[in-house]
């Protein structure tokens, strides 16, 4: 039998089973796995044991039995001398409360020695249950403890991808059926080494193996499996909350859950610096969260760029904000497509590679650089449509522009705060001019129509005349 199985059978909680095996009241047969295999003679003995502790006698006495050094007869007989002996000090107890109550005691006003010499000689002491209580079950530690474990991996997995494969990041499924990987290899290996893990020390809570000591990594792996198993449902959505509420009925009640059938976990009492330290995880957990957020938005070329680089952060930038827009070559121009309008305009090309209809047209942006050394130090897009229906403005690339040489300045700092004030400055009214500095770059658009309505969103053609839009848009390094 399986610590599980003897542990229904007697009714005897695990922990105190494995106490009276370190005790020597019990020896159950060590299989090569190293899981042990109690037999029936292992649970006639817990029988015994649990029905004698019942009734109050010491586990001195019980192995005095078991060794053959006492008879149960005498046992019996001076555990009921006891009894009767507790029994004789609680009634003259009851008699001395009824006393004290009846003389209308107060605690202030209460006269000890007089009432000292009715004491009992020894004070009683009554022993109920089968033996050493069991560990309290510290369910919702437990379950807290999980869920911050779970979340330091999934922010680890979102890291990692968010710098390297940003469209993994994306993937809600992946980053689940990862972060389940990453448990199943990772929480092993901090069991085997630190005996917790990050979740369950925050919750004052660590694992040991049968004997009190570290887990190996194979029992650190089996364990983890059937928590993810029988206590998360591999965390699909409905089965992971009905595995959560049977596993908490199970230790509501003082059963064992099926992943301790080898391990125990261990709580110890929570203290002020739990209660610092808690706390402390939690906001640093979403300082980097929000450390990760904004830094997936920073450009990959930091400090001063060559044309290459600008080209490159550019593309970057349009990839992370998943924008139709035209990549630039190293050249530091918009590729050149055959969807491109003779009218100055830019056909707009969706993810897919098809071409996206629209009644509007924008600019067809060509690029001026000033260098110094090699360096850019400013930054001139150009562009114009003539004679279109409707006319709309290069927000998105006007933006890109911005983060992708402006956001790679140190002045603009690792926190993108700035992001959201640029946009909303070129959002402001698209076809008026602005001009703003930020973060060590100086920032201009002019805008210059003729023969158009401005509507807010588009320009629109008058009837009749001939139209033209022109924008200009400059970003150069603040000296």
């Amino acid at each position: 039998m399986t610590i599980k199985e003897i542990e229904k059978l007697s009714g005897i909680p695990r922990a105190n089973i494995r106490y009276y095996e370190q005790e020597g009241l019990i020896d159950p047969k060590r299989l090569p796995n190293g899981y042990r295999a109690y037999t029936d003679d292992e649970l006639a003995t817990l029988e015994k044991i649990k029905l004698l502790r019942g009734v109050g006698v010491s586990l001195e006495d019980i192995r005095a039995l078991q060794t053959g050094e006492d008879e149960l007869s005498s046992v019996l007989s001076r555990r009921l001398r006891e009894l009767e002996g507790e029994a004789k000090a609680l009634e003259e107890a009851k008699n001395l409360c009824r006393a004290m109550r009846g003389a209308g005691e107060s605690y202030a006003t209460l006269n000890a020695a007089k009432y000292a010499n009715a004491l009992p000689e020894d004070e009683p002491v009554i022993v109920i249950g089968p033996g050493m209580p069991q560990y309290p079950p510290c369910q919702w530690r437990r379950y807290f403890a999980r869920a911050a474990d779970l979340l330091l991996y999934r922010l680890v997995l979102v890291t990692v991808f968010t710098f390297t494969l940003r469209g993994a990041a994306k993937s809600n499924l992946l980053l689940a059926v990862l972060t389940v990987v990453v448990m199943l290899l990772v929480e092993p290996l901090l069991l085997r080494i630190f005996g917790t893990t990050l979740g369950k020390f925050l919750f004052g809570l660590r694992v040991t193996n049968n004997d009190g000591g570290r887990l190996s990594y194979g029992e650190g792996w089996q364990r983890t499996k059937y928590v993810l198993i029988y206590g998360m449902g591999f965390t699909i959505p409905i089965v992971e909350w009905i595995m959560n509420w049977k596993s908490y009925k199970r230790a509501d009640e003082g059963l064992s859950l099926y992943w301790e059938d080898y391990s125990n976990v261990v709580p110890s009492p929570m203290n002020w610096k739990n209660a610092v330290a808690i706390p402390t995880a939690i906001v640093l957990w979403i300082v980097a969260i929000v450390l990760t957020v904004h830094c997936s938005q920073l450009p990959p070329n930091r400090g001063d760029l060559t044309v290459a680089q600008f080209a490159e952060n550019y593309n970057a930038m349009i990839e992370r904000y998943d924008l139709n827009l035209r990549h630039m070559t190293e050249e530091g121009q918009l590729y050149v497509s055959e969807v491109d309008g003779s009218d100055g305009s830019i056909g707009e090309i969706s993810g897919q590679g098809a071409v996206v209809i629209s009644f509007d047209k924008k600019p067809r942006y060509e690029f001026e650089y000033t260098l110094e050394n090699g360096v850019i130090t400013q930054i001139i897009a150009r562009g114009e449509v003539r004679d279109a229906d409707f006319a709309a403005s290069c927000i998105n690339e006007q933006l890109m522009i911005a983060l992708a040489f402006g956001g790679a300045r140190k002045e603009m700092g690792v926190v993108n705060s700035n992001r959201s004030f640029i946009e909303r400055k070129l959002d402001n009214e698209p076809f008026r001019d602005c001009s703003f500095k930020v973060g060590g770059v100086s920032i201009e658009r002019d805008i210059d129509y003729s023969g158009y309505y401005d509507v807010g969103a588009m320009l629109v053609a008058k009837d009749n005349v001939e139209a033209l839009y022109r924008e200009v848009f400059t970003i150069s390094i603040v000296k």
